[in-house]
């Protein structure tokens, strides 16, 4: 009977150990497994694991700069669309669509539009002095609005400084011996000249008013000695048309000469005499210099011809 007692008692004891090993499994298991959640119940509780993706971040774009167009810069300040034309560029940070319209400078429409050239660095563009009709403009002051547009929405704009378009030009015939001031069609003044002789012929070509001077003091840039010299000589006008490394050619009055005309220039001897050519300069009567002087502008053609 005793016996019995204690076998009952180790069969008791091992059932306890047996539950007590099958309860830790249990929670091993919870601790290491999830049941999928049954239809209706939620699974906040219970976060999926997300899979860790190797290799290098994504590059961010970098936002793109602003189109930027430089302060135009201008051939010329003044010109006449009947020898001339004007030219423009201006500096750009890339490449883009340019065009450019001509308008007034106190305000109005545009008289003119006009494509550009664009490269990554510079904008180009060139004026006739025509309007859209293909008609010379009204003489006066204009601006050139540049635009730029890159395709990515960057766009950018701007305003040339002022540029006179005149009418204004003067035209020296040399076989005439004669000087005619025009505002285009008009004669505001005609003189007779003295050009340069057979010696020291003036120049002929396209040239435009460089400077202009009253008085002008003129020095000789041939030595004493030579049959070129001339004494320290003062003009009361000069206009400045073209220029070499030595000396100018100007067009100016004379108080010295009388004889002005054909012919004036045609006797042989010393430049500068009453009755030979000058030395390469355009001689006037002081009274029609004076005239020409307050007309003519610092810009405007000089044509010289034969």
């Amino acid at each position: 009977m005793q016996q019995l007692r204690v076998a009952a008692a180790a069969v008791f004891s091992l059932g306890l150990m047996i539950g007590l090993v099958l309860d830790i499994g249990r929670v091993a298991g919870r601790e290491a497994w999830t049941a999928p959640a049954e239809a209706g119940q939620s699974t906040a509780a219970f976060p999926s694991i997300q899979p860790t993706v190797s290799g290098p971040p994504a590059a961010e774009t970098a936002p793109r700069s602003a189109l930027v167009l430089g302060q135009p810069k201008l051939s010329a300040s003044l010109f006449n669309p009947a020898t001339d034309s004007l030219r423009l560029t201006a500096s750009i940070n890339r490449q883009a669509d340019a065009s450019a319209s001509i308008v007034p400078a106190a305000g109005g429409p545009a008289v003119r539009s006009l494509a550009a050239r664009s490269s990554d660095s510079e904008v180009q563009l060139g004026w006739d002095g025509h309007d859209d009709k293909g008609q010379p403009v009204a003489a006066g002051a204009y601006r050139v609005k540049l635009e730029a547009h890159d395709g990515h929405g960057g766009s950018a704009e701007i305003f040339s400084e002022p540029v006179t378009v005149t009418n204004k030009g003067i035209v020296v015939s040399l076989s005439r011996q004669t000087l005619t001031a025009y505002e285009a069609t008009n004669v505001v003044l005609r003189t007779p000249i003295t050009s340069g002789g057979p010696e020291l012929p003036t120049p002929a070509g396209t040239f435009h008013v460089l400077e202009k001077d009253s008085p002008l003091t003129m020095y000789s840039p041939w030595p004493q000695g030579s049959p070129y010299w001339f004494p320290d000589s003062t003009a009361h006008y000069a206009i400045l048309f073209d220029e070499t490394p030595d000396y100018g050619f100007y067009i100016h009055d004379a108080w010295w000469r009388t004889n002005y005309g054909p012919g004036s220039n045609a006797v042989a001897g010393t430049p500068g005499l009453n009755d030979t050519g000058t030395h390469g300069c355009i001689n006037v009567p002081e009274d029609a210099e004076a005239a020409l002087y307050a007309w003519a502008e610092v810009g405007i053609p000089v044509v010289v011809k034969d």
